[in-house]
């Protein structure tokens, strides 16, 4: 493994514990379960990250793939928003990842 590769896999983790805390507060203090707005009570970017780091990450490593495209989706909820009618926007973040070594 080289150094970006640990860091990404860090950064990653990081920002997963903090989703997974947020969560843990959250249902602690009475509130949705959900950090990003809706009410659904569980988190779609908490299972993107999971998914992502525990699954894709390592198999990329392991020669598995050569590359990746990882684009996890997700709905913009609003309460608002939900019970006004209206169509409700969707979201989606394309990342592009490759195991080849650098200069090949």
């Amino acid at each position: 493994m080289n150094a970006p590769t640990i860091l990404i896999g860090l950064i990653i983790f990081v920002l997963f514990a903090a989703i997974v805390a947020r969560g843990i507060h959250n249902k602690r203090q009475g509130k949705g379960g959900c950090s990003c707005g809706g009410s659904c009570s569980s988190c779609g970017c908490g299972c993107s990250a999971a998914v992502f780091n525990g699954y894709l990450l390592r198999g990329l490593r392991e020669g598995r793939w050569k590359r990746l495209l990882f684009a996890p989706t997700g709905a913009l909820l609003s309460p608002t928003s939900s019970f006004q009618g209206e169509s409700i926007p969707g979201i989606c973040h394309a990342v592009a990842l490759s195991a080849a070594k650098e200069g090949v």
